[in-house]
């Protein structure tokens, strides 16, 4: 079953270009950013809980529209394990506002990150967070809202992510109909199951989030980078997605915050010239 179609900018033969809204810079308003992003090209945004605290949704989904941009992912919901009753219930009503937002923005999904298994077992954790995605699919399937449920690289699986690959994603959506992967290549790199996704037009995939990986000499990822400036080969990654998975948006995922010397017109162009690099690749192999 493919992904489904999201609201936006109508689709062209090129794949849909996609940017987070964690890429904005501290003193760039929502607004500004969308400007921007419209402007060198882009077809949709990820949307955070900052752009959620700057503007009601409604206002959000008519500055979207008046640039014809859609919404490729809104981040982030899930987080089922926590051991805390009063927190777990304020993430619960996190999760139907953020259901609730996405349903009113066309989005493409609602980004699914599980929570680290804490103290708790990695089996019985595993099996919580599962039970939890099922409902929270139930919510979701009355607002016609895809979940894009996210594995999470190993090094966090105590504080954020207890399915680290892609292929515990995949037993945990199995026969959840408005369930799809995000695979973000940060997270991802490393797995040996990444290609074999990429590759496969069956895969369940909704959302591919990308970035290059900055590794030390032992392969451990330190950091986010731009493309070409890790270890990651990101041509290769957004050529296979390309050519399963032509819907799905290629969103880049970066943290304004963690770099130095920001610069974000920099960041724009190289979004945009990593998915135009794979497009004419993939074009040369058909």
């Amino acid at each position: 079953m493919p992904p489904p179609s999201f609201s936006g900018a109508p689709r062209q033969s090129r794949p849909a270009r996609s940017i987070s809204h964690y890429a904005c810079p501290a003193n760039m308003k929502l607004e500004g950013f969308l400007d921007r992003v419209a402007g060198s090209g882009f077809d949709s945004v990820g949307l955070t809980a900052r752009a959620f605290t700057e503007m009601p949704v409604a206002e959000i989904a008519a500055a979207l529209q008046s640039r014809g941009l859609g919404v490729s992912s809104v981040n982030s919901a899930g987080y089922f394990l926590f051991a805390d009753t009063a927190v777990q219930a304020r993430q619960t009503a996190e999760n139907e506002r953020l259901i609730a937002s996405a349903a009113t923005l066309g989005a493409n999904g609602l980004n699914i990150i599980a929570g680290g298994i804490g103290d708790m077992p990695m089996t019985d954790a595993r099996q919580r967070a599962t039970a939890g995605l099922h409902r929270l699919a139930e919510q979701a399937r009355t607002a016609d809202v895809t979940l894009l449920v996210e594995p999470v690289h190993p090094a966090a699986i105590h504080d954020k992510g207890c399915f680290s690959t892609i292929a515990q994603v995949a037993d945990a959506i199995a026969g959840i109909d408005n369930a799809r992967m995000t695979i973000d290549l940060f997270h991802s790199w490393w797995d040996p199951g990444l290609d074999a996704a990429l590759f496969d037009p069956a895969a369940r995939i909704g959302l591919v989030q990308f970035c290059d990986v900055a590794v030390d000499d032992a392969g451990f990822a330190l950091a986010r980078a731009l493309p070409g400036h890790g270890k990651v080969d990101i041509t290769r990654a957004l050529r296979q997605t390309i050519g399963a998975h032509p819907d799905v948006p290629l969103e880049l995922e970066l943290f304004a915050e963690r770099f130095t010397d920001y610069d974000f017109d920099r960041v724009l162009e190289t979004a945009g010239s990593a998915v135009d690099r794979a497009a004419r690749c993939q074009g040369n192999t058909t």
